[in-house]
C-alpha cells in the first residue's frame, strides 16, 4: 500500500503514507484540538496528511493551513446528509488515493466509510471521542448514528481508536465490536501549557485580580453535561469560608449575554466574583493564571481541560467522569458525580493548602502528564498504529 516516487526510490527511500482525516467539523473542541496537536507532531517524513471538514474550516482551519497540510471543506449542513457532498469526498478519495482514512467522530465515522466503501475499499480507522452516558443529552439524529455504527464495527473499521479506556468499555456494551479498539488517550504540548509566572501575572492584572486572591478555574463549553450550576453551588459554598477567592469561567458561550448563566451567578450570590472570559484561543495563559481547576462534569471521557492544566502546574478538582480520575491520579482531588458538597469540600482542601504544598502539588501533576501524555509520545502511538495497519 506504500507508494514510492522514483526520486525517492533512487535513494531507496519510501515516500510519505497518505492518511486522511475526516472530522464534522472544525470548530474549537477537544477531539478538533486533539486532532490540530497530531497533526503538529506527525512525522511529515513518514506521513502525508490530509483534512476533510464535512462542515467547513471553522476555528482551526488557518492553523492547519499553516501548517502545509491540505484542507477540504464539504459544507454538509448540521444534521442533514447532502449526497453532492459524499460523492465530492468519493472523488477526491479516489485521485488522492490515502493509504488509511482515519475519521473523527460519529458522523464522519459513518460517512467517511461510506465515501471510503464507493472509493475503492480504502481502509477506515474510526475514533471515539464520547462516553456513552453522554447520549442522553445528544439529538435522536446522533443516537442513531451510534447505534448503527455500532453494528458495523463487527465488518468496516480496520481499528476504533477510543480516547479513554471508560469509552471503550461503555461502546463495547452498547455493541461495538470489542476486538476492534485500541486506546490512545489524549496529548498535551508541554511547551505550549508550562507554569509561566509571566503569564499568571499578566491575566491576573488584566482581569484586576486582588493580590491576595486565589483563582478558581472552570474552563467548559456552556452545556448541561458541564454542569456550570453544580460548579457555582460549590463555588457559593466556598466563597463563605474564603471570601478572597474569584472564579475564572470560559468556553463557548460562557459570556454575559448568556443569560441562563447569568441568572445562575447571581442567584448563587456570585455576581463580583466571578469572570466570564467566552471563548479563548489563550487557555494556556488563563490555566497559568489559576491556582486549581475544577472539572464538574456529569459526563466526559476524556477531559482536555484537566490535562491542560496539569501541564500549566496547576492541581484539580474533578468528578469521577470518565479517565478523569485515571489523568489526576494522587496529583488533584477526585469527587463522586453531582455532588456539589465534595465538590466545595475538595476545593476547600486544595486552597486551604500553603503556597508551597499546592505549588508541590502543580509539580506532581506536571510532572504526571509528562510521563503518560506528552502529545509527543501520543502521536507515535498514533503513528505506530497506522504502520500496523499498512
Amino acid at each position: 500500500m506504500r507508494l514510492f516516487s522514483r526520486e525517492a526510490a533512487s535513494r531507496g527511500e519510501r515516500s510519505p503514507v497518505r492518511l486522511a482525516f475526516l472530522i464534522t467539523s472544525l470548530a474549537i473542541g477537544g477531539a478538533e484540538l486533539m486532532l490540530l496537536r497530531l497533526l503538529e507532531n506527525l512525522d511529515r517524513r513518514r506521513f502525508e496528511p490530509y483534512v476533510i471538514s464535512l462542515i467547513d474550516a471553522g476555528d482551526l482551519g488557518d492553523r492547519i493551513s499553516s501548517l502545509g497540510i491540505g484542507l477540504l471543506e464539504l459544507h454538509m449542513p448540521r444534521g442533514r446528509l447532502r449526497i453532492s457532498a459524499l460523492w465530492t469526498l468519493v472523488k477526491f478519495l479516489k485521485q488522492w488515493r490515502p493509504s488509511i482514512l482515519h475519521t473523527w467522530m460519529y458522523h464522519a465515522d459513518l460517512f467517511g466509510s461510506m465515501a471510503a466503501t464507493l472509493a475503492g475499499r480504502i481502509p477506515v480507522v474510526w475514533c471515539i471521542r464520547a462516553s456513552s452516558h453522554e447520549h442522553g443529552y445528544i439529538s435522536s439524529l446522533t443516537r442513531l448514528a451510534v447505534r448503527t455504527a455500532a453494528l458495523l464495527s463487527h465488518f468496516i473499521p480496520a481499528r476504533v481508536i477510543s480516547c479513554s479506556r471508560t469509552a471503550m468499555r461503555d461502546h463495547i456494551h452498547i455493541g461495538y465490536r470489542p476486538d476492534k479498539f485500541v486506546v490512545i488517550p489524549n496529548g498535551f504540548d508541554l511547551e505550549r501549557f508550562r507554569p509561566d509566572p509571566v503569564a499568571r501575572n499578566a491575566v491576573r492584572h488584566e482581569l484586576l485580580v486582588p493580590e491576595e486572591a486565589q483563582l478558581v478555574g472552570f474552563v467548559a463549553r456552556f452545556d448541561p453535561l458541564k454542569n456550570h450550576v453544580g460548579f457555582l453551588q460549590a463555588a457559593a459554598s466556598l466563597l463563605k469560608v474564603f471570601p478572597q477567592v474569584r472564579f475564572l469561567l470560559a468556553g463557548a458561550d460562557v459570556h454575559e449575554g448568556n443569560r441562563e448563566l447569568s441568572e445562575a451567578i447571581e442567584s448563587a450570590g456570585l455576581a463580583s466574583v466571578v469572570y466570564l472570559m467566552g471563548r479563548r484561543t489563550d487557555v494556556h495563559r488563563l490555566m497559568a493564571a489559576l491556582d486549581v481547576l475544577v472539572s464538574a462534569s456529569l459526563s466526559e471521557a476524556f477531559p482536555n481541560v484537566v490535562g491542560e492544566a496539569m501541564a500549566c502546574g496547576v492541581p484539580c478538582v474533578v468528578t469521577d467522569v470518565g479517565d478523569s480520575a485515571l489523568i489526576v491520579d494522587n496529583a488533584g482531588r477526585v469527587v463522586r458525580v453531582g455532588d456539589t458538597a465534595a465538590l466545595a469540600s475538595a476545593l476547600h482542601g486544595v486552597l486551604s493548602m500553603s503556597v508551597a504544598a499546592r505549588t508541590e502539588l502543580g509539580r506532581v501533576a506536571r510532572a504526571r502528564i509528562h510521563e503518560h501524555f506528552d502529545i509527543r509520545k501520543i502521536a507515535q502511538q498514533y503513528q505506530t498504529l497506522y504502520e500496523q495497519l499498512l
